[in-house]
């Protein structure tokens, strides 16, 4: 087994590279920490500047006010529905779609996969796209939220 010898500037440049790297982890996540760690805090220690990195008196009132609106469990409902649907259908269609591209004897293949191509790279556009769905009488209905995505290509 060969090995590799690094020299001392691949091992500085390294160096700086993962200090950098950590640099941007912090700066991603810290805010992440704090709003979590607000949400978990009470409304005194949030305002007095108290939070910094874990709770401060660990009160869930937040969490309790937040579910208690039924708008909040509306939409929780509404996004697992989309989301269930949409995978049902986004997979449907896209075996139903791979399968005959990948065999050889189906002769239209190759226009079809052009075709899938061009819409990769070109689409009609956010106006035409509403005027498709307005006509299709899409708006206001669940489909307008899965149909659109459907077929991924």
């Amino acid at each position: 087994m060969a090995r590799y010898y690094r020299s001392i500037q691949d091992k500085v440049l390294m160096g700086v590279i993962c200090g950098l790297l950590f640099l941007i982890f912090l700066m991603v996540t810290y805010p992440l920490i704090y709003v979590v760690s607000s949400s978990f805090s009470s409304v005194h220690a949030i305002v007095s500047g108290q939070v910094w990195l874990l709770p401060v008196d660990f009160d869930l009132r937040g969490y309790s006010i937040v579910f208690a609106n039924k708008q909040i469990w509306t939409g929780f409902f509404n996004s697992t529905k989309y989301m269930v649907a949409g995978t049902f259908l986004t997979l449907t269609l896209t075996i139903l779609a791979a399968y005959p591209l990948s065999r050889k004897d189906f002769h239209p293949r190759h226009l079809i996969i052009g075709l899938f191509t061009f819409t990769m790279f070109f689409s009609g556009g956010l106006i035409p796209a509403y005027l498709l769905m307005k006509s299709l009488r899409l708006p206001d209905t669940i489909w307008i939220m899965i149909l659109p995505g459907a077929l991924q290509v």
